[in-house]
């Protein structure tokens, strides 16, 4: 509700989340508070992530108003950005430039995304996590134009 209303700097949630230092596992949906799911409520949201997190899985799915910019302000494991129609190619290279080097899981999500293309997808390749094990995203809709349910099934595509 505090996301519908704009009311998460108010509540200070950056403060409330990081106090949370027990917390080693987060799951939220976004999905589709389209006129609340701004790049300045992901930065809020970003800024006070429990420090000791371990898994963490959020959805922005049908967020419209999410630019590069909020994508820029986060590194996840999980990243469900399913028709944010405004992302582009910058996204993907920020994203990639800040994949912690400790990752062992990663999701993305970006079908229907028409602004990411696949030489973006490539810079994956550059920054990739070395303790990376397990990869699984859906890039239909865009100009990668496919699916891979696994590490070794993008790590073909990467070298093609």
């Amino acid at each position: 509700q505090a996301m519908q209303r704009g009311l998460l700097g108010d509540m200070n949630l950056a403060e409330i989340l990081a106090a949370d230092v027990g917390r080693e596992r987060l799951e939220l949906s976004l999905a589709h508070f389209e006129a609340s799911c701004t790049d300045s409520a992901m930065k809020i949201l970003a800024s006070g992530l429990p420090p000791n997190l371990q898994e963490l899985r959020l959805s922005f799915e049908g967020c419209n108003r999410i630019t590069d910019v909020g994508v820029s302000s986060l590194m996840l494991l999980y990243l469900d950005f399913i028709g944010c129609t405004l992302l582009t190619d910058a996204s993907i290279i920020s994203l990639a430039k800040h994949l912690p080097a400790s990752l062992h899981e990663l999701q993305l999500h970006f079908a229907g995304c028409e602004g990411i293309h696949a030489g973006a997808v490539q810079h994956l390749k550059e920054h990739w996590p070395p303790a990376l094990q397990q990869f699984r995203g859906s890039f239909k809709g865009t100009g990668v134009n496919r699916n891979f349910r696994h590490l070794q099934e993008f790590q073909v595509f990467l070298k093609e």
